[in-house]
């Protein structure tokens, strides 16, 4: 596939609450997936409702769609939102751009991106490939994407208090291109 012609981030079976947030600075400067999980960010001006990407102790909800495409190596996202300028950039946030959706409770998505390795010796993600199951648990994990890492591994890369989310109700398989589903419960 091109540059921005691959399948959305999340798909949408059905939606809980959902509420307009505006991207913190680490956001914009980085971008983000579609089904980056998000908490909000201490007030440090007049900006209320500002996210940042989750730690795994804090979680608010997700942001349901990717930044914009603005670097060569980057080959997912728009090359711009609907207002038309780019929501990492300074001018795009003054605009008003920076103001992005976030799904936050009691829905059922499947996930593109997700944590794909385990956590291993030494607190890192080199413990071998996760295995989804039904009915399983999922956390956010320390790169704010889903897991389903047990409580006690996620203490060991600094999640001392795990956000339940919900639980896997499809597994990724080659008959939902590999999305992760989750029915939320946040």
């Amino acid at each position: 596939m091109a540059i921005n012609q691959v399948p959305d981030d999340v798909q949408v079976l059905h939606y809980g609450s959902k509420w307009s947030v505006v991207v913190g600075p680490k956001l914009r400067a980085s971008g983000w997936r579609g089904g980056t999980f998000v908490m909000y960010a201490p007030l440090t001006g007049t900006i209320l409702f500002e996210v940042e990407k989750s730690d795994g102790n804090y979680v608010s909800g997700f942001l349901i769609h990717p930044s914009e495409f603005s670097a060569p190596n980057e080959t997912w996202g728009a090359t711009n939102n609907y207002t038309g300028n780019p929501v990492r950039t300074e001018q795009g946030f003054v605009s008003g751009a920076g103001v992005v959706t976030m799904a936050c409770d009691n829905g059922r998505f499947g996930f593109r991106v997700y944590e794909t390795q385990a956590i291993g010796l030494g607190a890192v993600r080199d413990g071998g490939p996760i295995v989804y199951a039904l009915n399983q648990d999922l956390y956010v994990s320390e790169n704010g994407l889903l897991c389903n890492d047990s409580p006690a591994k996620l203490a060991q890369v600094g999640i001392i208090t795990p956000q339940l989310l919900g639980v896997v109700s499809a597994v990724p398989s080659s008959s939902n291109d590999y999305r992760l589903f989750i029915d939320q419960r946040l």
